[in-house]
């Protein structure tokens, strides 16, 4: 899950369908998914210019849960999805002996949906802001699993945004996995842009993300904040950390 989206998953409404047409970029190729839906079962394939994945999965409320299982190399990736305002995004995880690592994440925009980069409804956000959060950012996750012929590693990196206006923009991401017979890696993609219709303010110490629903604003709060050398700790309610570096 890109960390934009950690900010407003929660203001997404749990009732989304995922069937239909998607496309994306990613690693430098251009993607495509097909998703049917039959009750809470998702099944479907995911394609790029080398090799396609067989979905399944189950839908858990504001996305679904399942595998990309991949039919060249065999490789089973565990993936997590949630509804974005442009469509899904899915992240793909690797299980090595009970043990779950963050691979890589895809943006899809949804067949008959535009990337939105503008404020929707003009909207203009007039709540306070800890000036030390505008700028760019990037958290960095690295993983390896196994040994030997059998071995796993690879790194991914997010880039987002905290605008002076209120608005975060979603900056893509580089991601990078190899193993013993084979190896890949992505250039930074220019990522999804402003997220439409959702804001953040500070309050105190804490970040705070808002949508607005009907004309009424939703908001919460996604976690308390520490800045300190260039880096940002934010510590959500759960007690996870992300921890991002400054870009500019």
């Amino acid at each position: 899950m890109t960390i934009v989206a950690l900010l407003f998953v929660a203001l997404i409404p749990c009732k989304a369908q995922f069937g239909g047409q998607y496309t994306a970029f990613f690693n430098g190729d251009n993607i495509t998914l097909e998703l049917k839906e039959k009750g809470q079962s998702l099944t479907g394939t995911m394609k790029d210019s080398q090799q396609n994945y067989a979905i399944k999965a189950e839908k858990n409320g504001q996305g679904f849960e399942g595998t990309a299982v991949d039919d060249k190399l065999g490789i089973t990736f565990m993936i997590t999805a949630t509804a974005s305002a442009q469509g899904i995004d899915m992240d793909f995880d690797v299980d090595y002996e009970g043990s779950r690592t963050d691979a890589f994440l895809v943006n899809f925009v949804k067949e008959g949906k535009e990337k939105n980069t503008d404020i929707e409804g003009g909207k203009k956000n007039k709540k306070p802001i800890d000036k030390r959060i505008v700028g760019q950012w990037k958290h960095e996750s690295f993983y390896s699993s196994g040994y030997g012929s059998d071995g796993m590693s690879g790194s991914n990196t997010q880039y987002l945004a905290f605008n002076e206006d209120g608005t975060m923009t979603d900056m893509g991401n580089q991601a990078s996995i190899s193993g013993s017979n084979y190896s890949g890696n992505s250039g930074k993609g220019s990522g999804n842009g402003t997220v439409s219709n959702v804001w953040y303010y500070t309050q105190g110490n804490q970040i705070i993300v808002y949508t607005m629903v009907n004309g009424a604003e939703q908001e919460m709060p996604m976690g308390t904040y520490y800045i300190e050398d260039g880096k940002l700790l934010i510590t959500q309610a759960n007690g996870e950390k992300l921890l991002l570096q400054r870009v500019q």
